[in-house]
């Protein structure tokens, strides 16, 4: 089975909406789990019965629409940390630390994002641990680089590049 570029846009655009289109068919499964007794009133046992297990049914493909959406964003960050690791070089980082530091921010959050998915014990700490990542390299490098914004310590850093002009800081 193959699909078109067509297919996977819409496939992503449902994905992205997972949860909240899981939490739509919960209400439903919850609302048609309530109406069984009135059903089974109006219209007798089959009916509510019939009622009762399309709700329970509704509520397996709530369940369902949610471990995809989990894998599918399990994926999305696998390939955000594949499309940074070719992009982060000594290239890159020698020659803008802005984007490296921005780089290593996506890279550490990912891989946060896909160990809080993984089912070994502890990892999932960790994994909550690097998700917090992902702006703190570009905000230190904000701080503290030469070029930075005129935070204190960007000052101080192109201060003693003046004094010791010899140095690589």
């Amino acid at each position: 089975m193959s699909y078109s570029l067509a297919d996977i846009i819409k496939i992503t655009k449902v994905m992205k909406s997972g949860g909240e289109m899981a939490g739509r068919l919960r209400d439903v499964a919850e609302k048609a789990e309530l109406a069984t007794d009135i059903f089974l009133g109006e219209y007798g046992q089959e009916a509510a019965d019939k009622l009762g297990q399309a709700a329970e049914k509704l509520g397996q493909l709530a369940e369902a629409v949610e471990k995809a959406e989990k894998f599918w964003k399990a994926g999305e960050n696998v390939f955000t940390i594949y499309k940074v690791w070719n992009e982060l070089n000594t290239v890159t980082i020698q020659n803008n630390p802005r984007k490296a530091a921005r780089l290593f921010g996506q890279l550490f959050a990912s891989a946060g994002e896909v160990a809080q998915t993984l089912p070994v014990p502890g990892i999932q700490i960790l994994g909550r641990f690097l998700a917090e990542f992902g702006s703190f390299f570009s905000n230190m490098y904000e701080k503290i680089a030469p070029d930075g914004a005129q935070r204190t310590m960007g000052r101080q850093m192109r201060q003693l590049r003046q004094m010791e002009p010899g140095m690589d800081l």
